[in-house]
């Protein structure tokens, strides 16, 4: 009741929590303690943990609820073998097969199954579930059906009216919907909500929004307060994740990586990373920090410690950001089409938890790739794919991927001799580092130098 239906996740492993403590062999008790610690934003060790233990004590249980924590367990470290159990077992609830079809870009069968659920969750009799209303908008907005995950939206507003999901779901739709210009009144919106993870995505939404703009100082001051924020709200905190990604940032808007290499090294030095969990490390993210600042040697060390130290399973599990380092190291390195081969990987392997289509990382990333490649076709159609086509996490990367996007792909027209695409990019460019740092404003007035000088020559053709 807590946790399905009012989405109350903090509540219900409490409960859940003090059944585990009568039985520590109760599996179905410890799967959906892995539910809820991945949905509340907890570490990756706690959830994994808990799936474990539901498995380790699998054998008893039958039927249905044996195939469901089979598949639950499997979906920590293995995208393809957990929808192969689901595939094979017709009776089991479809809900995480859904939102992991959604998160592989099958939209259409992902939310026809959420749909399906809903169905037999009424036709039982039952109490609806906030994640299957959840997964059907999910699966709507990753298909461009805007106008049907607004009404989705809404009905889950209806519907469960107090819970987290009824307003950030509605973060999700502003975002695909309107982008940028969204962000404002949804993080002050969401700031004011009475709930601490609401104000948490509210207070991210808002530092997101400094960094893409150029504000910098306030970037980082508003980070500070976001983790800060986060932290009460005991979900979705990640200190270290956070400072990597205001570090690069910062570093390549202010075009001073040699600085945040140190500042990356100070960092690191606060805060070891070998007295923390292999699941909750951020080595791999932080040996793609130091590869996109120009230091691949620096890297190398950190995805070589993380091979070597972790188990098979946490290897899998990490898939996703061990093969994304290691395409960054080989962008750095001068080597695009090993870097391509990585990042397709992290996205669509054979084995492994694979990348997630919501957070649009992938796309950015082969963009780069086949700029680097000197494939600037194919790398003009993934930046365009990564702008125009918003997926529902790609705010979460805003301050460092929204104006490099911008001013490469007016770069890459421009190149082209596509004058009319070129202005449109650099135009919204300007617009949105307008109030940008003073010690940005010189590349400001550089696209706006290129600006008139395409608008001369626009002029000239008519």
């Amino acid at each position: 009741q807590l946790g399905d239906v009012q989405a109350d996740f903090g509540a219900g492993l409490e409960h859940l929590k003090a059944a585990v403590r009568e039985d520590s062999t109760f599996a179905a008790a410890w799967r959906k303690i892995a539910v809820y610690a991945f949905n509340s934003g907890r570490p990756t060790s706690e959830a994994f943990k808990a799936a474990a233990e539901a498995y380790r004590h699998r054998g008893r249980l039958t039927g249905d609820e044996l195939a469901e924590v089979e598949a639950y367990y499997f979906g920590q470290f293995d995208t393809h073998k957990e929808l192969a159990v689901y595939r094979v077992t017709p009776g089991i609830s479809r809900n995480n097969m859904a939102r992991t079809l959604a998160a592989l870009g099958e939209y259409a069968a992902a939310e026809s199954l959420a749909r399906s659920e809903i169905d037999k969750t009424k036709a039982a009799g039952r109490a609806p579930i906030v994640q299957l209303s959840v997964n059907v908008m999910a699966a709507q907005l990753g298909a461009g059906k805007i106008a049907d995950a607004r009404r989705t939206s809404d009905e889950i507003r209806r519907t469960f009216p107090d819970t987290y999901y009824a307003e950030w779901t509605a973060v999700w739709v502003s975002w695909v919907a309107g982008g940028m210009d969204s962000l404002p009144a949804v993080a002050e919106r969401m700031m004011r909500s009475r709930q601490l993870p609401s104000r948490s995505v509210g207070a991210s939404l808002d530092a997101q929004l400094a960094g893409a703009r150029g504000q910098l100082r306030r970037f980082a001051a508003l980070s500070a307060v976001a983790n800060a924020v986060a932290d009460s709200a005991r979900s979705l905190a990640d200190p270290v994740l956070s400072a990597t990604g205001t570090i690069v940032a910062t570093a390549v808007d202010r075009r001073d990586e040699a600085r945040g290499v140190r500042q990356l090294d100070s960092l690191l030095a606060a805060r070891p990373l070998a007295a923390v969990p292999v699941l909750d490390r951020r080595d791999l993210e932080a040996a793609a920090a130091y590869a996109q600042l120009g230091r691949p040697e620096k890297a190398r060390p950190l995805i070589e410690q993380f091979a070597r130290t972790a188990t098979r399973e946490e290897r899998l599990a990490r898939w996703d950001a061990w093969r994304a380092a290691l395409g960054e190291v080989a962008l750095a390195e001068g080597k695009p089409a090993v870097a391509l081969a990585e990042f397709r990987a992290a996205a669509a392997a054979d084995s492994g938890l694979l990348e997630e289509t919501f957070t649009g990382r992938t796309t950015a990333r082969l963009a780069r790739a086949f700029d680097k490649a000197h494939q600037p076709d194919s790398a003009i159609a993934r930046f365009d794919e990564y702008l125009s086509k918003r997926m529902p996490l790609t705010y979460e990367d805003a301050a460092l991927l929204q104006p490099t996007t911008l001013r490469r792909l007016g770069e890459l027209y421009e190149q082209k001799g596509e004058t009319a695409k070129a202005l449109a990019r650099y135009e919204e460019f300007v617009k949105l580092w307008k109030d940008a740092d003073p010690e940005l404003q010189p590349q400001v007035a550089e696209i706006r130098e290129r600006i008139a000088r395409l608008r001369a020559i626009e002029a000239r053709k008519r």
